[in-house]
């Protein structure tokens, strides 16, 4: 996911970022925060949705898109 998405840079750079997720059982899910960290090894990252003010763990499999806003 690291080579197409600049992860660290956004988590460094506290970037705000429209995430959009498909999750079982809720269906898809427009979340708009920022990334907190990133795991390589188990593919998943923690995600804060400014909207809820809660942190999201999110699985790599689980991620439909991902931008930056502007």
């Amino acid at each position: 996911m690291e080579e197409y998405f600049p992860l660290q840079d956004w988590i460094e750079r506290n970037q705000l970022l429209k995430l959009t997720i498909i999750r079982p059982k809720i269906g898809r899910q427009i979340l708009h925060g920022r990334l907190i960290s990133y795991d390589k090894d188990k593919l998943s990252l923690l995600f804060y949705d400014d909207d809820r003010k809660e942190v999201i763990h999110i699985v790599q499999n689980e991620i439909e898109q991902i931008e930056a806003e502007k």
